[in-house]
């Protein structure tokens, strides 16, 4: 039977304008589309079920001041003190100026509160409360602090911004990344092909799909609460997948072309083939970022489901636009071609090298496979000190006015001041000594340094206090503290009171320990999604278990190394981080759902390629070694991409960002170089046939998903060329290993 694919390629072909056109017209609608309706990006995080979500309702009823953004701004004066003159009367016109500022409910003054204000009266904090919490790159709120205070300057006072308000001006190195990714793809793809029109077409089917994906993103946030960072997150893995999506296709149709095929068979062969991969392998991919959803957080499973839409878009883009354009370029795919490059092997061409390098690793499997085990366990043993939690201000760059004023607070006021803790309390009547006696109770506990005066509600019926650490927000004792006030401290307190810890530093406690909890129920969902859509085209018990069980020790070994950097310290300035800093606890799910989908990208390539030459009937061990010698290349140009693409969003300032670029850029690394001609040929060579196991009972129930269908009707065989290769095409529709 022909190929749905091949036929979908071969319409495509003879019907390429009209393609170009609809993908055209579609991209422009969804752009227009996406301008009409501008994205509603999130400016709220929730966690439902947890206790500082209890506490951030009874706040957002009684407290409107105390359930919004806050930001904190510090002040230091040149010479003398902030109360003097000139700097006293510039400070209390800048407050004035803040205070009549949009959303602004209080606003504190170290000019009249001894507790904000150092003894010499040289250094102060204002901490501003909204109404409203703003999103994370929502600049308005900033821009006007930085307006109401221009002129402090002049006064001889310096000041600096920190907090979730400060850190709206993050964003700015977004397109930066997309350029230098895309810069650093269409060099491999140049030194890859050798031709500007090969290497154009992946960049170009990026391009648009990222236009048409962010597009159809922008619209999912109006019907899905969807956080800004989901833009970088889908921007990043779109780009990624999309040049290396449209590179295997590439690939294998110019490897069809050079048998001697027309421009139409080689189109229509290479979506049969490489299209087909590409549907598996980012099926696998958008299965494995939705399942996020399980992690039970709106926020992750928003971030996901962003990223799962743009793979969608490129995985169209590959098996109907690309076509098309492949049909348009026809033989002049090698057009252009860069002279210092000519003559060059193409990519996917069996290579000799390759083949001898397959040739060793069959006659040598335990080797590889344990020196590849014993390299990755010891890069995932510091996986097991992984510790979730935000970073602070104080993992920002030293010449960021977040970090100066983070470093101004704790140097002065101590560190627990840039992250309290905000006590919510529901109240019956008359418990004014109650609320009293909390305070004190409060107060006298351990990893606490100060403790407001409870301020009651103007219906009576709760009460705010702000608790002050002695620790940083990220720092281990900080939670230690908030489970001390919870499980011992506050349940003993009396009186009738329900008291609710919350805060952002209680919440991003709560948001690290929910998906700590939830992380493993999620790791086994997405592998056993990710084992049976690969039992249903490998048609094997063998090859899904192996893949899911090298993936994993891939990506744990891809943790132990983002631990050792971010975590640990270990050349960390090298990346822009200052000093050691937790890890952020949207880390580990969204890398682990990216790779394990990536990972399987490679797998399918790789062991598809295999699988050809086993159903032709070549035994397993000229299987690998064909297989091998056919994919590595190629492989290994579209993990080098990847690698670049991610590598360049570690210039972001957001630390969340820059840990996921560097996260991912290692772990696609790890995945194309110990992974796939290490680990996995071993392992393959160890089980030889056994790799091809299915119980008869399961084969019979399986649906049959063919990676090398034979030609459509007429097409026949080549008749003019050079004997086809091991990667040649199945010229009947039944092979040998079909008949037994």
């Amino acid at each position: 039977m022909p190929s749905l694919l091949g036929r979908l390629g071969r319409t495509a072909a003879r019907q390429r304008w009209r393609m170009i056109l609809v993908w055209a017209l579609a991209a422009l609608a969804a752009v227009a589309v996406g301008q009409a309706f501008e994205p509603r990006y999130s400016t709220t995080l929730s966690l439902p079920g947890s206790e500082s979500q209890r506490a951030i309702d009874v706040l957002e009823e009684e407290f409107p001041a105390f359930a919004g953004s806050e930001a904190v701004l510090t002040f230091r004066s040149k010479e003398g003190s902030l109360r003097t003159a000139p700097s006293g009367a510039a400070m209390s016109d800048a407050l004035r100026a803040i205070g009549g500022q949009p959303h602004v409910a209080a606003v504190s003054n170290p000019l009249t509160d001894a507790a904000t204000l150092t003894r010499d009266g040289r250094t102060g904090y204002v901490s501003v409360r909204y109404d409203k919490r703003f999103g994370e790159h929502d600049a308005q709120p900033l821009d006007r602090l930085k307006e109401a205070t221009a002129d402090l300057d002049k006064a001889g006072v310096e000041v600096e911004f920190v907090g979730p308000i400060a850190n709206a001006g993050d964003s700015s190195s977004g397109h930066q990344s997309e350029a230098m990714g895309v810069l650093f793809a269409l060099v491999i793809l140049l030194v890859a092909f050798g031709s500007i029109v090969a290497a154009g077409m992946p960049i170009g089917i990026a391009l648009i799909g990222l236009a048409a994906g962010g597009s159809l993103v922008g619209l999912t946030t109006l019907a899905v609460d969807t956080p800004q960072v989901a833009m970088i997150v889908s921007t990043m893995i779109g780009l990624g997948v999309g040049i290396d999506y449209a590179l295997f296709v590439v690939t294998r149709y110019r490897e069809y072309l050079h048998e001697g095929h027309s421009v139409e068979e080689a189109v229509s062969r290479a979506n049969a083939t490489a299209g087909r991969a590409v549907l598996f392998a980012g099926g696998t991919v958008v299965v494995a970022i939705l399942g996020l959803w399980t992690t039970g957080i709106p926020a992750v499973a928003a971030i996901g489901t962003a990223a799962a839409v743009t793979v969608a878009v490129m995985m169209a883009a590959a098996v109907t636009l690309l076509p098309a354009l492949l049909a348009l370029a026809g033989r002049r795919i090698d057009a252009l071609r860069l002279p210092g490059l000519r003559g060059r092997r193409t990519a996917g061409e069996p290579s000799p090298r390759w083949r001898a390098y397959g040739a060793s690793v069959s006659r040598h499997p335990w080797l590889y496979g344990l020196t590849a085990t014993a390299v990755l366990i010891v890069l995932a043993l510091p996986t097991l000190s992984l510790r979730l939690a935000n970073p602070d201000a104080g993992s920002k760059p030293d010449d960021s006015t977040q970090r100066r004023g983070y470093e101004l607070i704790t140097q002065s006021f101590g560190p627990g001041v840039t992250g309290p803790l905000i006590l919510a309390v529901d109240t019956p009547d008359g418990v004014g000594q109650a609320l009293d006696r909390l305070a004190d109770r409060v107060e006298d506990t351990p990893g606490v340094a100060s403790v407001s005066t409870p301020v009651p509600s103007p219906g009576g019926t709760a009460a705010v206090i702000t608790v002050v650490p002695t620790t940083s927000p990220q720092d281990s004792e900080t939670a230690d503290l908030v489970h001390r006030l919870r499980d011992n401290v506050l349940p003993e307190a009396g009186g009738g009171l329900t008291v609710h810890v919350g805060g952002a530093t209680a919440f991003d406690i709560d948001l690290g320990e929910r998906i700590g909890d939830r992380l493993p129920w999620f790791v086994g969902v997405v592998t056993l999604l990710s084992f049976l859509l690969l039992l249903a085209l490998f048609r094997s018990i063998v090859i899904p278990l192996k893949a899911a069980l090298v993936n994993l020790l891939s990506i744990a070994a891809s943790y132990g190394i983002v631990v050792a950097v971010f975590q640990w310290g270990w050349g960390s300035e090298l990346f822009g981080m200052s000093e050691a800093a937790p890890i952020s606890p949207f880390a580990p799910p969204l890398m682990f759902a990216i790779l394990f989908g990536l990972s399987m990208d490679y797998e399918v390539f790789l062991v598809s390629r295999v699988h050809e030459e086993y159903e032709r009937g070549a035994d397993s061990h000229d299987a690998l070694v064909n297989g091998l010698a056919s994919t590595a290349k190629v492989i290994t140009s579209a993990a080098l991409i990847m690698v670049a693409v991610f590598a360049s969003f570690v210039v972001q300032v957001d630390p969340t960002a820059k840990l996921l670029g560097f996260g991912m850029a290692v772990a696609v690394a790890l995945d194309a170089t110990v992974i796939r001609l290490l680990l996995v040929p071993a392992v393959m060579q160890l089980i030889g046939d056994r790799a091809w196991w299915l119980p008869d009972a399961l084969g019979r129930v399986l649906p049959r998903f063919r990676l090398e269908d034979g030609p459509e009707e007429g097409a026949g065989k080549i008749v003019a060329g050079p004997p086809p290769g091991p990667a040649a095409p199945v010229v009947t529709e039944t092979t040998a290993r079909d008949k037994r």
